[in-house]
């Protein structure tokens, strides 16, 4: 079962098609685990205007996650939706935000994530740095943690859709990152 979202969602900052801000600091006492599950999103995603310096991040399924105290996962997510119009210069002067994903626009701080079973289809066209096929920018993991307690995984992960852009750090899997291991991941 997919939690589905068919219509079209825009905003001014932390857009997704799913969630827009998904923020976990548990206590250091808690032992659940953040979990995003199986969801499919396949409404465009919008920017409605350029985008304020500390809010940006637009992704198929979440603008942002931040903070993962817990062990993170992220598994079965789909997008087929556009990110951004079809208009790359429109988009470029006057709506370009940083951390733009097929998944994931800004993830960051905290646990290293898992990624398993993630894959984009959707066309990427707006977005200035930090921009990815599935995470804009997966950003470190938190110096307490040490090294035995792992890196951030993508596992059975791929990205099929067409990524323009003018900006720079734009990958196929992830736009930038720091700590991380890519395992059968296809662009």
């Amino acid at each position: 079962i997919y939690y589905n979202n068919l219509a079209t969602v825009s905003g001014l900052g932390r857009v997704g098609g799913c969630y827009g801000y998904l923020y976990d600091y548990a206590e250091a006492t808690q032992t659940t685990m953040t979990q995003v599950n199986h969801y499919r999103n396949r409404g465009n995603v919008v920017p409605t205007a350029r985008i304020a310096e500390g809010h940006e991040a637009i992704g198929g399924i979440i603008g942002t996650t931040y903070y993962c105290q817990t062990a993170c996962e992220f598994s079965n997510l789909e997008n087929y939706g556009t990110i951004g119009s079809e208009s790359i210069d429109t988009y470029y002067t006057t709506k370009a935000v940083n951390y733009v994903g097929g998944i994931i626009g800004y993830a960051g701080y905290g646990r290293p994530i898992n990624f398993s079973d993630v894959t984009n289809y959707g066309r990427i066209s707006c977005g200035q740095n930090y921009i990815g096929g599935l995470i804009g920018k997966l950003d470190g993991i938190q110096k307490s943690y040490t090294a035995a307690q792992g890196t951030n995984i993508f596992t059975g992960c791929a990205n099929y859709g067409t990524i323009a852009t003018k900006g720079i750090y734009t990958g196929g899997i992830v736009g930038g990152s720091s700590k991380m291991e890519i395992a059968g991941a296809i662009n």
